[in-house]
């Protein structure tokens, strides 16, 4: 029996190793095609990951435009109730033209005494400027009068320097109310019916 175990005992390894010698090239080339296989399958996901990247910034940006122009870039439209201006003579758009200039100057001004309104410093700042004003023409019609070496007129515009005083006083407060009251102030540049008077009138506007 021992005479036979001894020649079992170095054939089995030979085949053994000249097996595992034959299959390693095989597994090699198994690994490689896999390999091959998953970093072609990273390679394709990795571009669809992109595109999808690039689709959905283009989505972004484009759901970033807005829709309309700003409302200062918009043409401005006429009313259904405004003549064409080519249909009018010179005269008549002149007319028109001042008559909406006029409404805006109104709206403009009902804009601003709303928010004056609302304060003790706005009612102030409005008093001082329109006694100002006033005494501005009073002093216009005392030197067309008396002559501006008059002492009337010279006593007026005494007078007129301490109003322009009093407001700039009376709007340094005022302001100082508006900065601590931002949401209650409402800006006629910014109001939609003034900004409309005043595209109106551009088209009559020579």
């Amino acid at each position: 029996m021992g005479r036979y175990l001894w020649p079992i005992l170095i054939i089995v390894p030979s085949v053994l190793v000249a097996g595992l010698w034959w299959y390693r090239p095989q597994m090699l080339a198994t690994a490689r095609s896999k390999a091959t296989l998953v970093g072609t399958s990273f390679a394709a996901e990795f571009k669809k990951g992109l595109a999808r990247l690039a689709d959905k910034g283009e989505d972004d940006s484009s759901e970033a435009v807005c829709p309309l122009p700003p409302e200062e870039e918009r043409p401005p439209v006429l009313h259904d109730d405004d003549p064409d201006p080519a249909s009018l003579t010179p005269a008549q758009r002149k007319e028109k033209y001042m008559a909406l200039t006029a409404a805006a100057k109104a709206r403009y001004t009902e804009v601003l005494s709303s928010t004056l309104k609302k304060s003790r410093e706005g009612m102030e700042a409005l008093q001082a400027t329109q006694a100002y004003h006033a005494k501005v023409a009073e002093m216009k019609r005392l030197e067309k009068q008396y002559g501006a070496v008059d002492d009337r007129v010279t006593h007026a515009r005494i007078e007129l320097t301490a109003l322009r005083e009093a407001v700039q006083l009376a709007n340094v407060r005022y302001k100082a109310w508006k900065e601590q009251h931002k949401d209650e102030v409402a800006d006629p540049d910014s109001d939609p019916a003034y900004r409309d008077l005043v595209a109106r009138s551009r088209f009559y506007a020579d």
